[in-house]
């Protein structure tokens, strides 16, 4: 009896200790969570007892807060839909010492080591509807969290790809889930400018990585019912655009969508959802971005153009294409003017290439050169 009574009281004191060490921000495998796992229970003791003696003067949580709870399902793998729904509720509607204590104790942490195991379920042989239901839920937890004035996406960036699992998150949930992704994705690189490489290489590397599942959202643009999904998923792409900071980002980012036929798509919904105001718009903007980057592009040949005396060369457009073709080919830029090409085709500016011109560009876009110029470009 009493040696039952003693592993009662040892399992509290670890429960309890395992929450002191969440609220010291030490995660598993810090070096210091290892080393205070050692402590003797009488140290371990001693430690909790003086955080509860400060812990309310410094404003940090008590150990008997519900975050805990949250915290322990989390860890040991226990965390049920239930659960789940009751955390998304917690993160919309907290106030805000909440939020700040949950991000404090890792929560973010674990809140994406959650996200990160359903999607691995969710995509293998044992999925079941739960573990998508789960994965629906934990990403709605992430846009409660990060909807509370962007609480924890500081944290979230600092996790290692974990953007890559929120986007590869698409392959497994509902298109009006997928619409939450979107406008995540959206919200978090207008709310930082850091976050821009690392949403965008996500992008990329699941298009690159999962071709088909990248092909499926295309497709469901272009042919699927759901006018929200059309519009969160523009809206993406166009922020994406927008928030690049050069030409080549911009244009980088463009060629993924431009390479699965966008501008074709974006052509027949501007006729097939004329009433549509709000995806309207995000058309325009995609033409207008498309329309700057042009204009950008030509002021820098301009530019490049200018000589000694300030004077400017007559040159041809096809002359600066080919000129900048030879400095590029075979570089990793050589599908930036690729793509750079297709927007000048797109938006019909002239490349005028005259008689004799000597332009050895490959079949994507020669074939291109071709049809337009057959068109009187």
């Amino acid at each position: 009896m009493f040696a039952q009574s003693k592993r009662a009281e040892r399992a509290e004191i670890d429960k309890k200790f395992a929450r002191l060490m969440e609220a010291k921000g030490f995660l598993p495998g810090d070096p210091k969570r290892v080393k205070w796992n050692d402590f003797s229970y009488a140290k371990k003791t001693k430690k909790i007892e003086a955080y509860d003696k400060v812990h309310a003067s410094k404003g940090l949580p008590s150990l008997d807060s519900p975050i805990f709870d949250y915290l322990e399902k989390f860890r040991e793998r226990t965390m049920d839909v239930d659960g789940l729904d009751e955390l998304c509720e917690k993160l919309a509607t907290a106030e805000p010492q909440w939020i700040k204590e949950f991000i404090s104790c890792n929560g973010v942490s674990w809140l994406y080591e959650q996200l990160s195991y359903s999607v691995y379920l969710a995509g293998s042989i044992r999925k079941q509807t739960a573990d998508v239901e789960k994965l629906e839920l934990s990403i709605a937890c992430v846009v409660e969290m990060i909807n509370n004035g962007g609480s924890g996406l500081k944290e979230l960036l600092a996790i290692p790809d974990s953007f890559r699992v929120i986007i590869r998150s698409l392959s497994f949930i509902a298109n009006d889930k997928k619409s939450l992704v979107f406008e995540l994705m959206a919200a978090v690189l207008l709310i930082s400018e850091d976050s821009w490489s690392q949403v965008t290489e996500a992008v990329h590397h699941y298009k690159e990585a999962y071709p088909v599942d990248f092909k499926k959202l295309i497709t469901e643009l272009a042919e699927g019912e759901d006018a929200d999904y059309k519009v969160a998923f523009l809206t993406f792409i166009n922020t994406m655009i927008v928030q690049g900071q050069s030409i080549v980002d911009r244009v980088k980012v463009r060629e993924d969508f431009i390479s699965d036929g966008i501008t074709d798509i974006l052509g027949t919904l501007k006729s097939t959802h004329a009433d549509d105001q709000d995806l309207q718009e995000q058309c325009i903007v995609f033409d207008e971005e498309l329309e700057n980057d042009g204009s950008e592009l030509k002021q820098q040949q301009t530019l490049s153009l200018k000589k000694g005396g300030g004077e400017e060369n007559e040159a041809k457009p096809i002359e600066i294409i080919t000129s900048l073709w030879s400095k590029m080919k075979g570089t990793e830029l050589e599908s930036t003017l690729m793509s750079i090409l297709h927007a000048m085709l797109h938006l019909g500016l002239s490349l005028d290439c005259g008689e004799g011109s000597d332009l050895t560009l490959p079949k994507k876009v020669g074939v291109s050169l071709k049809s337009s110029s057959s068109s009187s470009i």
